[in-house]
């Protein structure tokens, strides 16, 4: 039996009964009553004295009767307790597993066990016979010997399995769990010593009777999990159990027999084995490192059970540290199991708070402090875990702890930042995206804390780094702002994070892939941020040693500057939602910021010129902005190609950024550097604008002079010379008044008299052009002097002998009558002056129509006044030598050879005189009245189909120009391409027309986009550039045209060969 019943000490009570019997017995003789009495008196005297078994008292048979009856009475109550709670666990067992043994062999165990026989020796003796008589029949090796012969067949079956195997420890360890799955640490110490399994009674005999050295061998065996599984077919639960052992940072791949009843969580166990090792003949460093090590490993899958039996049966060292992670037992516990997927995650809570609050329980009070305040190799303390976790209960328990110590130890230890990251438990909890502790941390007051300290890591920033739309929400309702911010210190520090917090966002997109999607609460997150105050067109600084390490410091190499706006770095990322996001956000803010302003009762009293001051500022700031992302996204298009980086510069344009003249010259060094360049302040306007000349012949007519002086020199009287423009004067279908020609209407002498000056030689030159079946008279030389395909058509008319009634030739074209007249003006008079409309856009069109008859009909002059008419802001002025003011050169006094050339190759014309040249000029410093958005992309289709113009390949088209300042006069200078380094010449048409209207449309390309999705998409209104796409939207047409532009600007005929690398300045 084991029973707990005491015979050798009496306690007051039973000497108390020994009295009232010995009061009963004084009807008996005076000599024995009288010894009675004394022996009791002497006993009572004796305070907690210790009997000794078969002690040789005398005490009469009525006593003897009595003390046995209640000494056996006692017994069997205690034998009946424990069947009965025998019984209970064995119902409890059976109703949970199917691995138990049989109820028949339990119940013959049992009663074998409990049973008890009329030959036992320790039954009550007969009650005649004097107890201190009794004669011993049986020796201590006879009664260890029956002992052993009665240990139930399970037992030593149980016994002879194990001592099969390789490692007996281990089998017996895992079959215990296997027939006890449900066992735990308070049932087990409930149950009394008579409840105890076969195989705990197995680790007894095993650690007793077996030879030391081999327990010694079993107890320091390492064996692997797949191994022990062979002993038998594991449960459901233990495999669940093992498969996340992998995860487990205290333990290796193999378990000792201890470590492996702590995974089984066996608390009966582990009490076994930590208590037999005094025996065990090894180093008592070892041994305390494995139990240190066993420790590591309860604390760590919370099993307060065998927490409490190793610190209880051993004598561990609490501050021991694990080798690799430096974590304590402590740590540990904070840690918990790393592998849940198959457990609940309240229980794994509750039980790594009861793991802590058992080994507090056995931790002195000398050394709690400084274990409370350990730190692992990372600096992380126990707080620094449990925010990490998230775990509220297991943050709860440990300031609990703490506060049990000191009230200023909670903020000391939330205060302490790791030596990784240099994270707070605070920094650690927004890492972790854990909104429970961030909430409980802000709401509780701990004493004396400033909590500007947990501020001060930018919070906000490492959950936009996260993408944490939840924790930036959350901090925000907690007051996370500067609204409810009274220090100047914290307001500084919320408005760089919230700042920086949007700029970490963008640097995130920077380095994620194409192909990654995005996820949409990243654009929620967005708005919250601008909502509450982040500017996405204000710069932040991007290498801020201050701020903590984020997933956007691997885009941050790959800045070259020191500080950057949100927009523009999102427009390195491509991500064309997350701008216009950040722009329709702001606005709203800013509108809603503007309204307050003017409604704060400290600013009410400000004048509306206070306001409109502050709103020009912000403008300007928001415009600065704006043309830098634009700047950079044009950049990268024309570098990249790519169609998202294209949606990014219209998503601009739709917000009506324009870019200026010196945001066009950044754009243009950037291109010729092949690099982003930061622009320089030294730039200015030191080239504002071209400056154009186009060479025109003036013709005379020499025969019709009086004299050979006025026909060497035709302006030394112009009463006497007569040009081509008299002639067209006197040509019937003509009228002065409707000329737009200053000399024209009233310069030329009414009483001129044409009859006075010989000109019959014209009258046999004459023939009429039929146009729209109306006739025209003209010159056959004078039309064929300017027109390669009319003086073609004369001469086969001419073979052809088609004449009229009047015998002059008849030629017939199909032109508009309109248009053939002002070809037929240009050719006589060097200009065209009527005919032209009043509207812009009407009138470019109307160029371009006669640029293209004028490419048709091989007239290179028209199609030089045509783009020099483009190119002037005065397009319906005329153009002429008289009207240009221009200074006319012969060719005997020219110096320049593009006027010597265009005066040769005039001469070469039969019955022409070339008089002289005059250049007339044109400037372009500010935009054009033609050239606009909504015209731009037809003056480049023309451009295009003029590209292989016949004019520039015989060499009959030039256009000089140069580059000048604004305080430069351009009236009365002349371009000489050899003296200016800015100076140049274009040999081909409309090369001018087409940069200008590139730049036109980089400009101001939001005007083409409205005018675009005015047209029907299937309509061919963007002929040539953007139709490459027919099947594509308005929005990848408009990025062809852009990337056109972009090539055109980094092919600029305008730069000369030794313009073509500018001076950046480093």
């Amino acid at each position: 039996f084991n029973s707990d019943v005491q015979l050798t000490i009496l306690s007051k009570s039973s000497r108390q009964i020994s009295k009232d019997d010995a009061v009963e017995a004084q009807n008996f003789d005076d000599s024995q009553t009288k010894d009675i009495i004394e022996n009791v008196q002497s006993i009572e005297d004796e305070n907690n004295c210790t009997l000794v078994p078969n002690a040789k008292w005398k005490w009469n048979d009525i006593q003897l009767s009595k003390m046995r009856q209640r000494w056996w009475s006692a017994v069997r109550d205690k034998q009946t307790n424990d069947a009965a709670r025998v019984k209970q666990y064995k119902s409890m067992a059976s109703r949970r597993t199917d691995e138990l043994e049989d109820d028949s062999s339990t119940s013959s165990d049992s009663s074998s066990l409990f049973s008890v026989e009329d030959d036992d020796p320790l039954q009550p003796p007969s009650l005649s016979k004097p107890f201190d008589e009794m004669s011993i029949e049986q020796s201590n090796d006879t009664f260890l010997d029956q002992n052993y012969s009665r240990v139930p067949a399970s037992v030593l079956d149980l016994e002879t399995r194990c001592c099969e195997t390789a490692y007996p420890l281990h089998a017996v360890i895992y079959l215990h769990a296997l027939q006890n799955p449900f066992l735990s640490d308070i049932l087990g110490d409930a149950l009394a010593p008579a409840s105890k399994p076969n195989s705990e009674v197995v680790m007894h005999r095993l650690l007793t009777l077996k030879d030391q050295d081999d327990v010694d061998r079993w107890r320091m065996e390492e064996v692997g999990l797949e191994e022990i599984c062979q002993i038998s077919t594991p449960s459901t639960r233990i495999k669940n159990l093992f498969s996340s052992m992998e995860e487990i940072t205290s333990m290796g791949k193999e378990l000792t027999p201890l470590q492996l009843a702590i995974v089984l969580n066996c608390p009966d166990i582990v009490r076994v084995l930590s208590s037999g090792k005094s025996t065990i003949s090894i180093s008592s460093k070892n041994e305390s490192e494995q139990d240190c090590i066993s420790l590591l490993l309860a604390c760590e899958l919370g099993h307060a059970g065998c927490i409490k039996a190793l610190l209880c049966s051993s004598n561990i060292k609490l501050d021991y540290r694990a080798r690799e992670s430096g974590n304590t037992a402590y740590h540990f516990c904070c840690l918990g199991r790393m592998a849940s997927i198959n457990d609940d995650d309240v229980m794994n809570n509750d039980n790594n708070v009861s793991a802590l609050d058992t080994l507090m329980n056995h931790t002195p009070n000398s050394i709690r402090k400084r274990v409370l305040l350990l730190t692992n190799r990372e600096g992380r303390n126990l707080t620094h875990i449990a925010c990490a976790r998230g775990d509220l209960l297991l943050l709860k328990c440990v300031i609990g702890h703490l506060s049990n110590v000191s009230s200023q130890m909670p903020w000391k230890a939330l205060i302490a930042a790791d030596r990784l990251l240099g994270h707070t438990p605070f920094i650690s909890a927004v890492y972790a995206g854990k909104c429970e502790i961030i909430a409980h941390l802000l709401i509780t007051r701990f004493p004396s804390a400033d909590y500007s300290v947990l501020f001060s890591a930018c919070p906000l920033t490492i959950a936009a780094s996260n993408c944490d739309t939840a924790m930036a929400a959350l901090l925000f309702e907690m007051g996370y702002d500067l609204q409810t911010t009274a220090s100047s210190d914290i307001s500084q520090i919320i408005r760089y994070d919230i700042n920086r917090s949007l700029l970490e966002l963008m640097l995130i997109r920077c380095g994620m892939d194409d192909g990654e999607e995005v996820d949409p609460d990243n654009y929620e997150l967005i708005r919250i941020l601008v909502a509450n105050g982040a500017n996405p067109h204000k710069t932040v600084s991007i290498r801020n040693q201050q701020k903590p390490k984020t997933r956007g410091d691997d885009t941050i190499a790959a800045l070259d500057g020191e500080e950057d706006t949100p927009l523009s770095v999102a427009v390195m990322a491509s991500d064309f939602h997350s701008i216009e996001c950040m722009l329709h956000s702001y606005m709203h803010a800013l509108t809603a910021t503007q309204s307050l302003r003017r409604k704060d009762p400290l600013l009410i009293s400000q004048p509306e010129s206070y306001f409109r001051a502050v709103e020009r500022r912000e403008t300007d700031s928001i415009q600065h902005s704006l043309q830098c992302a634009l700047v950079k996204a044009l950049f990268l298009l024309w570098q990249s190609g790519d169609v998202n980086i294209g949606k990014c510069c219209l998503v601009l344009y739709r917000r009506g950024v324009s870019l200026s003249l010196m945001s066009l010259q950044w754009l243009e060094k950037c291109i010729l550097a092949n690099r982003f360049v930061a622009p320089s302040s030294s730039w200015g306007d030191s080239i504002s604008g071209y400056y154009f000349e186009a060479p025109l012949v003036q013709y005379s007519l020499p025969k019709a002079s009086f004299d050979t002086a006025e026909a060497i020199n035709p302006y030394a009287n112009v009463s006497a010379f007569m040009c081509w423009s008299h002639v067209l004067l006197e040509l019937p279908w003509t009228n002065r008044f409707l000329f737009n020609c200053k000399w024209m209407r009233n310069d030329t002498n009414s009483d001129f008299d044409c009859n006075k000056l010989n000109t019959i030689h014209l009258r046999d030159d004459e023939f009429y052009l039929v146009v729209e079946n109306e006739r025209l008279l003209l010159h056959k030389s004078i039309i064929s002097a300017k027109s390669g395909k009319l003086a073609a058509a004369i001469h086969f008319m001419e073979a052809q002998g088609h004449y009229v009634e009047e015998g002059k030739l008849c030629v017939s074209v199909d032109l508009p009558l309109l248009l053939a007249k002002m070809l037929v003006c240009h050719i006589y008079h060097g200009s065209i002056c009527f005919g032209l409309m009043a509207s812009p856009l009407k009138r470019n069109e109307q160029l371009l129509e006669l640029a293209l008859v004028a490419e048709e009909y091989l007239c290179p002059s028209l199609l030089m006044e045509v783009e020099m008419r483009l190119l002037e802001t005065k397009s319906n002025d005329c153009f002429c030598a008289y009207c240009s003011g221009a200074a006319m050169t012969p060719k005997d006094e020219s110096t320049c050879p593009i006027a010597i050339e265009f005066l040769e190759r005039a001469e070469q014309n039969m019955g022409c005189h070339p008089s002289g040249v005059y250049f007339y000029k044109a400037s372009r410093f500010n935009a054009s009245s033609l050239i606009s958005p909504e015209s731009a992309i037809n003056v480049l289709a023309v451009a295009q189909q003029l590209n292989l113009s016949s004019c520039s390949e015989n060499g009959c088209y030039a256009l000089k120009y140069t580059t000048k300042s604004h305080d430069e006069s351009v009236a009365s200078m002349e371009i000489h391409v050899d003296g200016d380094r800015n100076a140049g010449v274009l040999t081909a048409p409309f090369r001018a027309c087409k940069i200008v209207a590139s730049f036109t449309l980089l400009r101001d390309f939001k005007l083409f986009m409205d005018q675009a999705n005015k047209k029907d998409a299937d309509a061919d209104d963007i002929p040539m550039l953007a139709c490459r796409g027919r099947n594509s939207g308005v929005d990848e047409r408009c990025i062809v045209l852009l990337r056109a532009c972009l090539e055109e600007l980094a092919q600029n005929s305008l730069r000369p060969a030794k313009m073509m690398m500018y001076h950046i300045d480093k």
